[in-house]
Order: structure tokens, then sequence, then C-alpha cells
């Protein structure tokens, strides 16, 4: 019972918060908390309706440096803390706005809402506080035009991946008691415990003498991040499947790799006993990763000869020391086939075997022959009644000359020839 009241107030939780508005106001339009609504409808800038993540693209007249909320129509309540704050710099430039209301205990820095704006931040972002003398900042500490501690996103000085929108810099620290934050060099606005804004909380942190540390400011997601020892992980930036005939091809990228060993692909057919969806998993086989790059790099695996039915996908990426993570898993339809075709063999040239696959899009008499170059026919692969589907035939030659013959299929009105090379 206590259970099925837990769960029944976790969904009204959900569903007040999927319910609930929220609007921007700042300095570009007059404060006002009521009058500039963020959309979650897929429409105005917003990406995916209905997914909890507020936005609004919004035309900004004047180049400048601005200040803005987020609230809920009325100043009851308003995030983050201190203002968070964008900069332009051309006339009517566009800039989203992007309010993310799932993240209620997001277990990273900063712990409260990400508040975000797209702009593009004229200047170096530099690390500031009260350990810049010790990575040696000759005017000392807390100095926000440091040209020693500024962050990177060129792939070097610990950024693992250039241009991606994620500015890095990495030191070894002495032992010792820490506060900073990460800001626009030559002014405050920055990012700290309480997000992106103005004048920023400062992020607190202790570290072992001569330890490794990885500082990380997204400007994708309006967060930071520390580090200790190690940069982040494997990061994988992509995962889609395309369908051709009875064959899946899987691929994925990725922006950076950390003691990659690889990713071991995994598949499962789809049932819904019952009305539930039932996944059993299985190994399909494995892709050797690329062990630590900043690097990006994409990645392929064919799943072929396939049953119609639908599939669902997923990559155990696995590190050296045989830890692992999941990717999301992606669902695939091999529906029947829509029309009747003829694909050309493989290998292609052979010796002495080859494939032969073909599509049936309605129960036919189906016939699948072989011929020499003279039109005299030397097999015949299938004469037989088959349904709609996906085929596949294995041809072996040995016992036939080298050169150039042809194969045929026909069903129902279709008929189609293509040639083939015997070594």
């Amino acid at each position: 019972m206590k259970n099925s009241i837990f769960a029944l107030f976790i969904i009204l939780l959900s569903l007040s918060a999927n319910s609930q508005s929220y609007y921007v106001a700042g300095s570009f339009q007059g404060w006002d908390p009521g009058s500039t609504i963020l959309y979650d409808d897929g429409t105005n800038g917003d990406l995916t309706a209905n997914d909890g993540i507020h936005s609004r693209a919004v035309s900004i007249a004047a180049p400048g440096n601005y200040e803005w909320k987020v609230t809920v129509g009325n100043w009851s309540q308003a995030w983050p803390q201190s203002n968070s704050w964008f900069e332009t710099t051309a006339a009517n430039q566009i800039v989203l706005f992007t309010f993310n209301a799932n993240l209620m205990g997001d277990p990273w820095i900063p712990n409260q809402y990400i508040v975000n704006a797209n702009d593009i931040v004229a200047g170096n972002l530099v690390l500031v506080g009260s350990f810049q003398s010790e990575l040696g900042e000759p005017g000392g500490d807390w100095v926000n035009n440091s040209t020693v501690t500024v962050l990177h996103d060129d792939g070097l000085n610990g950024d693992l991946a250039a241009n991606d929108g994620i500015y890095s810099y990495q030191a070894i620290f002495p032992a010792g008691t820490w506060e900073g934050k990460i800001v626009k060099s030559g002014s405050w606005n920055g990012w700290g415990t309480d997000g992106r804004s103005i004048n920023a909380l400062n992020l607190f942190f202790a570290t072992t003498e001569n330890q490794h540390l990885y500082f990380y400011a997204d400007m994708n997601t309006g967060r930071i991040l520390l580090n200790f020892d190690f940069p982040v992980p494997v990061e994988l930036v992509s995962f889609s499947a395309n369908v051709s005939n009875n064959s899946v091809a899987l691929n994925w990228v990725t922006a950076s790799e950390l003691n990659n060993s690889g990713f071991e692909v995994q598949r499962s057919v789809i049932s819904n006993p019952n009305g539930m969806r039932n996944l059993d998993w299985q190994s399909i086989g494995f892709v050797n990763g690329n062990g630590t790059t900043s690097e990006s790099n994409s990645y392929s695996f064919i799943d072929d000869n396939l049953s119609i039915g639908k599939y669902a996908y997923r990559l155990k990426q696995i590190d050296l020391d045989g830890s692992f993570t999941y990717s999301n898993e992606i669902d695939v339809d091999l529906g029947l086939p829509l029309s009747f075709s003829l694909n050309q063999n493989y290998p292609n040239p052979f010796n002495p075997s080859t494939s032969i696959k073909y599509q049936v899009s309605s129960i036919s008499n189906v016939s699948l022959k072989v011929y020499d170059v003279l039109g005299k026919e030397v097999v015949t692969l299938v004469n037989q009644i088959q349904p709609a589907g996906n085929y596949e035939v294995s041809f072996n030659a040995s016992s036939l000359t080298s050169g150039i013959y042809f194969y045929k299929l026909q069903a129902a009105s279709f008929s189609q020839t293509k040639k083939m090379l015997l070594l």
C-alpha cells in the first residue's frame, strides 16, 4: 500500500511539473515575468514536444549584454538564484533560451535546474579562484582576465573534442581546500554552483598533493563540471539504425574516448506478451574501440539475414578495466517487402560460392534460375510457392567453368535478370 501511494505521488508530481508553464523575463523585454512564455510543444525553437525542456527562440533587437531569469509567470519562483546572462553581437540576433524542468536532484554541478542561452560568448573563458597563484598566474588569485587559466575548446589542454561547445582546463593541484568558478574574461559573468549567472556562486573542493583536476564549462547545457584524476569518459553523440531488406546497419559516433576497449553489440526480439514490452538481450558482435582519444570516431556494424519482425538494439561500451555502460535502445521494424526485387549477388566476382537475395511482396510461385552466356539453363535454385518475405539462396559453382553467368528471378508478373562472374 505504501509503495502504491508513493508511486501515485511520483506520478502526480510528474504531471504537475509537466503542466507548469514557464516564462523568460529579462532586461531585453522590461523584466515582465509573465509575457514571454517558454514552449514545450515542438514549436518556437523547442526541439521535442512534452519532454519537460521548455525553450523559446527570441530575436534580440540590439547587440549588448543582458540579464534574465526563468519564472512561473510571476516572481513567486525564479531561476537561477542570481540573474542569468547572455550577450549578442549583432542586431536582431536570435537567442534560444532553454529551461529543463526535469532536473530536480540533478547529480551534476550545478544541482539546480539548468538555465541556458545559446549565445556565443566573445573572448576567453577563464578559471578563477583562490588557487590561481598556485597554477602560475603572476597576478595572484581571483584574476578574471588571466591568460594562464584560460579554458580551451580546441582539443588541447584537457579538452577532448574541438569545437563541441565544451570548454576545458586541466591542472595539477597541491593539497588544499579551494574555491572558484568559470567566468567570461574581464567580467564576473560566469558559471558556478547556481548555474550560469551574474557573479555565479563559487564551487568548493579539496585536493590531495599533486592531484590532477579537469574543469569543464558546457555551453550547450549551461553547467560546469569538475572531474578528479580523469577526463570525461567515452562520449557517445549518436546511435542510429538503417534497414535494407533483411539487414540492419548500425552506426554510432563518439566525440571522445577514455580507455575504451570497444562496443559489444546487443540485439533483442521485441515481444509484447500481455501488452508488456519484453526484451531478451543477446550479444551479436564486438567492435574495437580507440582506447583514449580526443578525436571523434565513427563506428558501424551490419546485422544480416534477419527474419521479419521487430528488434531492439543497444551498445555495451566496455572499458579496458572491464567496467561498462549501456547506450540508449533503438527499435527497428523489419516489415514485409513492399515490392518484388532481386539483389546483386555477393560476393561478385566469386569462387566457388556466392549468395543471392531477393524479396517477395505477396505469395507467389517463385522461380530463380542460373544461365550461361548462351542462355542455357545451368541450375534451378528455387521453384516453389513462397509467402511474402526476404529470402537468400547460396549458389555453389564448384562444378562449373570460370566465366560470366546470369541469374533470373520470376514471381507473378515480375521478372529480373542480373549478371555474375565466376573466377
